[in-house]
């Protein structure tokens, strides 16, 4: 098993690698876009994924995906809801994974829920 840092380090790359990769097959799939597995790390390495979807700016969508993937590579299926919410004149989207510590997810309405890919974990 890698070091700490290390672990940590290929987490990040492998999140890095997957925001730009979810981004382009959002446009071609939509919310069918796939995340590829990420190496086989420790759960702790995890906070690198957590730095780079801080750091990079990924969409909701594109954040909720990402990390829907890891927690299921460490035997955590989550789904990823998305959801509307109408704040004045103006009526806003997010995406967020349920049950993954994301709080503003209660002020949306759910449209729609993506459950973790089938056969994988």
């Amino acid at each position: 098993m890698p070091s700490t840092r290390l672990a940590t380090l290929r987490a990040a790359v492998w999140a890095a690698r997957s925001v730009r990769r979810v981004r382009r097959d959002l446009t071609r799939y939509g919310v069918h876009a796939q995340v590829p597995p990420p190496p086989s790390l420790p759960d702790a390495a995890g906070r690198g994924v957590v730095i780079v979807l801080r750091r990079s700016s990924p969409t909701c969508i594109e954040q909720a995906l990402v990390m829907q993937r890891w927690l299921l590579s460490h035997g955590q299926p989550h789904d990823v809801v998305i959801g509307v919410a109408r704040h004045s004149d103006t009526v806003m989207a997010h995406a967020w994974v349920d049950g993954g510590g994301e709080t503003s997810g209660e002020t949306y309405t759910e449209l729609h829920r993506l459950p973790p890919p089938p056969g994988i974990e």
